[in-house]
């Protein structure tokens, strides 16, 4: 996480999350249907900015059944994390730091995910019983993944 590289801007132990919007929509099942569902998880991320001393983060989790049926969940968090000073700046600094967060965001989104699944967890529990437990990782692949 992080490594030795002279061009690692993010501060790795730095950072704070902010749960930005919970919701948890019920959705009807027909009794009747034969279908198998199918419970998914999406995560997504976008840089919504970057300072001179840190780069925010938006991390959204949404929970839900293929076919459309028995509940819907999004979760929305603001991720901050610190920036260590550096001799680049503007476009090469950002550049550098976008670099970064498309090398390491496995890394760098675990603890927001962790915090997803504690939620997610804590939301099922409540109708169902028995908790829905994600892995406390980002579920996010890339396009050359």
């Amino acid at each position: 996480m992080g490594g030795t590289n002279e061009q690692q801007l993010i501060d790795y132990s730095s950072f704070k999350i902010k749960l930005k919007e919970v919701r948890f929509d019920e959705v009807p099942v027909d009794s009747h249907e034969d279908d198998d569902f199918a419970l998914k998880t999406k995560d997504d991320y976008d840089v919504v900015r970057i300072t001179d001393d840190k780069v925010e983060l938006e991390f959204r989790r949404e929970k839900y059944f293929e076919p459309e049926g028995f509940f819907k969940i999004k979760l929305v968090f603001g991720v901050f994390y610190r920036l260590h000073s550096s001799e680049k700046v503007g476009e090469e600094r950002e550049k550098i730091i976008k670099e970064e967060l498309d090398k390491e965001y496995r890394s760098l989104l675990a603890p927001v995910a962790a915090m997803a699944s504690l939620i997610v967890s804590a939301l099922t529990s409540v109708d169902w019983k028995v908790p829905f437990i994600d892995p406390p990782l980002p579920i996010i692949k890339k396009k050359n993944e």
